[in-house]
């Protein structure tokens, strides 16, 4: 019987954000904050509670704000795409 600690998790957050660039055009909006904390890292925390062990984020837009935000967090794994 598969746990949560054996199965990969994929956050999809490379998109372009175009609507998202009205409201703020220097963060992309995977780290858009909710009270004051990134929409990220409410998904980390949450995945992180349930028992997930290896969170993948496949980013390109401003990925490496994205990367820098993230290493605090130890099991995580960075996927950069080049094409949309």
């Amino acid at each position: 019987v598969a746990t949560t600690g054996d199965i990969d998790v994929l956050i999809l957050c490379g998109g372009l954000g175009t609507r998202f660039r009205e409201v703020r055009n220097d963060i992309p909006k995977a780290l858009a904050p909710i009270n004051s904390k990134p929409f990220l890292d409410l998904l980390i925390d949450d995945l992180v509670f349930q028992g997930f062990t290896r969170i993948i984020l496949a980013t390109r837009y401003l990925s490496n704000l994205v990367e820098q935000h993230v290493k605090q967090h130890t099991n995580i794994e960075y996927i950069i795409s080049c094409e949309p």
